[in-house]
């Protein structure tokens, strides 16, 4: 999901709370903070030598002692408007950190408003061979079947 498309769900007047929902059906916790919104630059060479460039927008959530806090949905418009400071163009993608046992990244997937409620559903992000022609994958669905064995890969 991008930016723009953020922004307009979040621009729904019925709005009254927020939820960010985990792949795996967990909800953060109603007392999450968003630190952060920022863009991130990746500049890479991917395994068959092509250089690449991929940008995203990425929210940052926290989780304080404050257990009284609420997210507002003023507050996430605001938080979304500031991202004008970064230049994000609107079909950036969105991406958000969340603090587990380590650092996660997630994807934003959907962002509905249901009953009043802004519901943030995230999704896995996954690595994926961006050379398969070199590389002679088999099958790219498969995780952790066969390794790059081509000439021009890693």
């Amino acid at each position: 999901m991008n930016l723009q498309e953020l922004k307009t769900a979040s621009a729904n007047s019925s709005i009254d709370s927020i939820e960010i929902h985990l792949p795996g059906g967990e909800v953060l916790p109603a007392h999450f903070h968003l630190t952060e919104i920022g863009r991130v630059t990746k500049d890479f060479v991917d395994c068959g030598g092509t250089r690449r460039n991929k940008s995203a927008c990425v929210l940052q959530s926290w989780l304080a002692e404050d257990t009284d806090h609420r997210l507002s949905a003023e507050k996430l418009r605001a938080i979304l408007g500031r991202s004008a400071q970064l230049e994000l163009e609107a079909a950036t993608e969105v991406e958000f950190e969340v603090q587990q046992n380590t650092l996660s990244m997630f994807s934003l997937a959907t962002a509905q408003v249901e009953d009043g409620c802004l519901k943030l559903r995230l999704e896995a992000m996954q690595t994926q061979c961006l050379a398969p022609d070199l590389c002679q994958v088999p099958n790219l669905s498969v995780i952790g079947g066969d390794s790059c064995t081509g000439p021009g890969c890693c």
